[in-house]
């Protein structure tokens, strides 16, 4: 465990072993103006990034043992502008990404910028511009390596789909390219259908963390609603696999068209207020399409007395007779 602590002029950064002592003496890092982040490698060590008082994003890394690898090094190249809240992940092929905002250079306010590094902490690549649509302001950037070598990029967006605030993003191959187009993740409309058509009041502080099969899940907040944490967890080819809805209580899945079998859940578990006994309960497909097929995995066998019938007119899965609960 590293932990970074954003003092009045310098970052301090100490280094924890597996059972919470401490991994060699604290250590300055950098002249700071603050948002620290802090990222492990590949062999062990991590990397520290942060914002300085000289509008630059700068770094460090370290080895294993807590000794410095590199001196500091600067990751923004362009002094234009404002460079602020960076964040940093570790790439699975070694090295890292890094990206954060600056409020220029795009040409119309913040912009999303990121730069890659090999493992010995040199640059993979140019500096990149992230976002793709550069109206109104893009802010509040989080990162993530991927199991292919990628990474992927999510960050808040004002004013891009006419909906006050959208949550977008953008995955990269391992060689820096991009792997398909920005994708909308959430926008205002999704999170006010939800329970609420108020006035816009607070949408975003995205986060997204990799998953090991090579997929990702994005995280965001509903301020419309409460606070809310929503959650949408998107497949390694970038389409979307579900998505969580606290205002509803209900966890929604996608499937695309001539895709394998989607395992929509594998327990089921109902209960009567007065009586022990299940008589009926139903699934249904949303957005039915005539052909879409609702079913029962190979080998999943349904309690004694219980039968299952399907309607491919309606979509609806039919469970009735009647069994014993628990």
């Amino acid at each position: 465990v590293v932990a970074t602590f954003p003092g009045t002029v310098r970052i301090l950064t100490q280094a924890y072993n597996e059972d919470g002592t401490f991994l060699g003496d604290r250590s300055n890092t950098g002249i700071s103006r603050g948002a620290p982040e802090v990222s492990g490698l590949s062999d062990g060590g991590w990397v520290v990034v942060w914002q300085t008082n000289r509008n630059e994003i700068r770094g460090q890394i370290y080895n294993a043992d807590g000794s410095e690898e590199t001196g500091e090094f600067r990751i923004s190249s362009n002094p234009v502008g404002r460079v602020l809240t960076p964040s940093v992940s570790d790439l699975s092929g070694g090295g890292f990404v890094v990206t954060w905002e600056n409020d220029v250079r795009d040409g119309d306010q913040f912009g999303i910028y990121g730069q890659a590094y090999k493992a010995d902490g040199t640059t993979q690549g140019d500096e990149f511009l992230v976002n793709t649509e550069t109206g109104g302001v893009q802010r509040n950037v989080s990162v993530t390596s991927l199991t292919d070598g990628g990474w992927v990029v999510i960050w808040e967006s004002y004013g891009v789909d006419g909906n006050d605030v959208g949550v977008y993003g953008q995955a990269y191959k391992a060689d820096g390219t991009t792997q398909g187009d920005e994708f909308l993740v959430f926008n205002s409309l999704f999170f006010r259908s939800s329970t609420s058509t108020d006035a816009y009041e607070f949408i975003g502080s995205p986060f997204v963390t990799s998953l090991t099969d090579g997929g990702w899940v994005v995280t965001s907040v509903d301020g419309n609603n409460g606070f809310f944490i929503y959650t949408k967890t998107f497949n390694s080819d970038g389409s979307v696999r579900s998505y969580y809805d606290p205002g509803t209580g209900l966890q929604y899945y996608a499937y695309n068209e001539g895709s394998d079998a989607l395992v929509v859940f594998t327990d089921l578990s109902i209960s009567d207020a007065d009586n022990f006994n299940l008589s009926s309960a139903s699934v249904s497909v949303s957005d039915f399409v005539t052909g879409d097929i609702l079913g029962l995995a190979d080998g999943f066998s349904l309690p004694s007395g219980i039968d299952v019938s399907y309607d491919p007119a309606t979509g609806i899965l039919s469970l009735t007779g009647s069994a014993g609960l628990a």
